[in-house]
């Protein structure tokens, strides 16, 4: 389906404004053709693409030569092959210069430009432009869900999720508050559209109340994570583990 329709347009005589088309070089689109802003006789154009496109518009300006001349209604079509992939029509006043232009959501290679009411008037076509890529219609501020990850041993008050990284396709999720807070931090990877449990990682001298992964950092194939309630230095003197990715196991780096 036919995604933004673009119809912009400036109030000049005709006389002032076809020596001035194209009004603009649109974004996103690319040159196809130089029409010299040259007058048509037929009102009936063909434009076939090389390859498939996304996007198609062009310059135009319907004079009035003639005062009971009747104003016309115009259809562009977008075809694939023989398949119509969608249509929209304008209706343009007379002696203003337009740019016309169409983002599809599904790719074309021929376009189909008809006059469906009115008289047999002269038209003036400026540039022919295309646009190879598919419209992004994604919106920056929306964010969609990809994935809940949950520990594969997971039980209460481990608060999975207190300290979380991420490096390209890992994530480290830490659960401070397992077996008695000694903590814990889960390895996920990205695998496909979902995401899998691949280690998990615990102090070799962990114990309760260490909070082991109060905070935690990767970096590559290199993760720390930190204990802030380990006593080997005193009370909550705290500490800091690092670990490494050999192939698939992560082990104390020492």
């Amino acid at each position: 389906m036919a995604g933004e329709i673009t119809v912009r347009a400036r109030s000049l005589v005709t006389r002032e404004a076809t020596p001035l088309l194209p009004i603009e070089n649109p974004p996103g689109l690319e040159l196809l053709v130089s029409r010299g802003a040259g007058k048509e006789l037929s009102e009936d154009i063909d434009v076939a693409l090389a390859g498939n496109r996304y996007a198609f518009g062009f310059d135009f300006v319907e004079p009035r030569d003639v005062p009971e001349f009747v104003d016309s209604l115009f259809r562009v079509s977008l075809y694939r092959n023989t398949l119509l992939v969608d249509s929209f029509t304008f209706a343009p006043d007379d002696d203003v210069a337009y740019f016309v232009g169409v983002w599809s959501d599904e790719p074309f290679n021929r376009v189909e430009i008809r006059e469906t009411t009115g008289t047999n008037e002269n038209e003036y076509y400026g540039h022919f432009y295309t646009g190879a890529n598919a419209p992004d219609d994604s919106d920056p501020s929306v964010f969609d869900q990809l994935a809940k990850l949950l520990a594969d041993d997971g039980g209460p008050e481990d608060y999975l999720g207190g300290a979380v990284a991420l490096d390209g396709d890992t994530a480290i999720i830490a659960a401070v508050g397992e077996r008695n807070n000694t903590g814990a931090a889960y390895v996920f990877v990205r695998q496909g559209a979902g995401w899998v449990q691949q280690a998990k990682l615990l102090a070799d001298d962990g114990d309760p109340d260490d909070d082991f992964g109060g905070s935690v950092a990767l970096d590559g194939d290199t993760a720390i994570i930190g204990a802030i309630g380990d006593d080997d230095n005193g009370r909550i003197a705290g500490a800091a583990y690092v670990f490494v990715r050999q192939r698939v196991p992560w082990r104390t780096k020492t």
